[in-house]
């Protein structure tokens, strides 16, 4: 249960006959469910009328070991060794430039000045 004092959670649901305040909401999670409980609240529904609340749960989503580590992987930066590079490799590298100079029209820098301005564009 969730609240923000334990000893005296508050009421989710108000009788409109008898302004009888009650808790009659809950959520209920198996001893080997894989997610660690964040956070719980109530929200009123704007849908359509009730005098219930919504109960909303947030949980902590668990990643295996082999997914953390895909991630950490794929997210790491690739720098070059520019020693090691070989006759094919900047043959290959002077191609792609070529290429990507020609289809993006980067000819029209080659006329800026240089300076701090000019080369941030750059």
């Amino acid at each position: 249960m969730y609240s923000e004092d334990l000893n005296h959670p508050r009421h989710t649901f108000v009788s409109p006959q008898n302004d009888a305040k009650t808790r009659i909401d809950a959520i209920f999670t198996s001893p080997g469910f894989p997610f660690t409980p964040l956070y719980c609240h109530t929200r009123k529904i704007f849908l359509y009328l009730s005098d219930h609340l919504i109960v909303a749960a947030y949980f902590q989503p668990v990643e295996s070991k082999k997914a953390l580590r895909d991630q950490r992987i794929k997210t790491r930066r690739k720098v070059y060794n520019v020693n090691k590079m070989d006759v094919a490799d900047w043959l290959a590298f002077t191609e792609y430039s070529n290429k990507y100079f020609k289809e993006h029209n980067l000819s029209k820098l080659e006329s800026l000045k240089a300076n701090r301005r000019n080369l941030n564009i750059m």
